[in-house]
């Protein structure tokens, strides 16, 4: 939400045309919808979220035009994210 916030100040432009985000993990449902009316181009995120990620069903949560990218360094980003939230618990 905040990136998108700022991009769309950045550029003074209420829609996202021509500009890609990329993040370490799946977006979210809550996210996807945000993502949805930023019109953003591209979508590419390294981690599939297979619990809450927008992904569940099938992309169709994203704007028609926006093309979404999975796994460049999927493995990588997927053990981040699991070493980072078992250091959290212990």
């Amino acid at each position: 939400m905040q990136a998108i916030t700022a991009a769309s100040e950045y550029l003074g432009a209420k829609y996202l045309k021509d500009c890609t985000l990329y993040v370490t993990l799946e977006p979210c449902v809550m996210c996807a919808g945000a993502l949805y009316w930023s019109q953003l181009d591209k979508i590419i995120f390294a981690a599939r979220d297979e619990k809450r990620g927008a992904g569940r069903f099938q992309n169709e949560l994203y704007h028609p035009k926006t093309v979404v990218s999975k796994g460049p360094l999927e493995n990588e980003c997927s053990q981040l994210m699991l070493d980072f939230f078992k250091n959290k618990r212990s």
